[in-house]
């Protein structure tokens, strides 16, 4: 280190420690403020409720969900809201007006199925020749002019006439019996 320096780091020293020693010996008179005087009460103690909205969901630790089998309205509610039930306990009625409708809408069908089942029983029972020409001759009709559909009717009658059906069913009438078709 250099000479000036080292004199400048003892001056600096030693003027750090005399400062101290200076100002130690003079008395200061001591000046003393009363301080601000506060008042103070007792804390009332009231239930307090803080509320705020949040959009959230809240689930149950143990969350049943209930739907029914069935869509509808409701007609009679049995139970509230989180409330116990036992087991086979009614919950709800649902409005009967809906599925009165369904049930004879059902039915109907039923019905109509049931007759549409026996029309093609009997159908199917009848002479299966004679109804195939049928069919060809309604063809004929709808497709060809009206000379066309004569002829067809025509030839396919006498055909129908020289098969076995027509013969059992000319029998039966007779004898006054249903006629049993074998469709030759």
């Amino acid at each position: 280190m250099t000479k000036n320096r080292i004199k400048t780091v003892v001056f600096t020293l030693a003027g750090l420690l005399a400062a101290p020693l200076s100002t130690g010996c003079e008395s200061r008179a001591q000046t003393h403020e009363e301080g601000a005087v506060f008042l103070t009460t007792s804390p009332v103690r009231t239930d307090t409720e803080a509320t705020r909205e949040y959009v959230c969901q809240i689930r149950a630790i143990q969350h049943i969900e209930l739907r029914a089998l069935e869509s509808g309205y409701l007609e009679n509610i049995y139970v509230d809201e989180g409330q116990v039930v036992k087991a086979g306990q009614r919950m709800f009625q649902i409005l009967p007006t809906l599925y009165t409708a369904e049930r004879h809408k059902a039915q109907a069908e039923a019905t109509v199925a049931q007759i549409e089942y026996q029309n093609t029983k009997k159908l199917a029972a009848g002479p299966r020749v004679a109804w195939w020409h049928v069919k060809k001759n309604m063809k004929v009709a709808e497709e060809g002019s009206l000379s066309e559909a004569l002829d067809s009717e025509a030839a396919r009658m006498i055909r129908t006439g020289e098969t076995e059906d027509h013969k059992e069913a000319a029998r039966a009438f007779v004898e006054k019996r249903a006629p049993v078709f074998k469709g030759v």
